[in-house]
């Protein structure tokens, strides 16, 4: 049977945040208590992504928003960006500096060697140029 349009995109949303979050598909399986198989039907559309592996996604990786998983829902990522967008400089330093720490100190990015010189460069860069305004 042919994969939904819905499951084909839920598909790739997961392929990009498990690209996102550095890992391979066996790692990705090991993280979550699921086959490899599973994890390749899942990316490709063949299978949904059960509210068993939903609830592991949450729960294993903070940053995972099912929302955006399953209907491609960045609403809240929009919110946050405004409340940012209307931040003074000071504000805009700070939450900057969290993230930064975030990113850097994570014990999960360390553990699994995630840190990426040039993406970090790159995030840098990025927020740089989204203070501009």
């Amino acid at each position: 049977m042919a994969a939904s349009i819905e499951k084909i995109e839920s598909g790739k949303r997961l392929r990009y945040l498990r690209e996102e979050l550095g890992y391979t598909q066996e790692q990705f399986a090991e993280q979550l208590d699921i086959s490899v198989s599973t994890v390749k039907k899942m990316e490709t559309g063949e299978h949904n992504i059960s509210l068993d592996t939903q609830r592991r996604l949450k729960t294993t990786f903070d940053n995972i928003s099912t929302e955006y998983l399953i209907f491609g829902d960045r609403k809240g990522m929009n919110e946050i960006w405004t409340q940012l967008l209307v931040s003074d400089e000071w504000e805009k330093f700070i939450i900057f500096q969290r993230l930064l720490a975030h990113f850097v100190l994570d014990d999960k990015m360390i553990a699994n060697k995630e840190i990426d010189e040039n993406k970090m460069r790159r995030l840098v860069q990025y927020l740089k140029e989204s203070f501009k305004d």
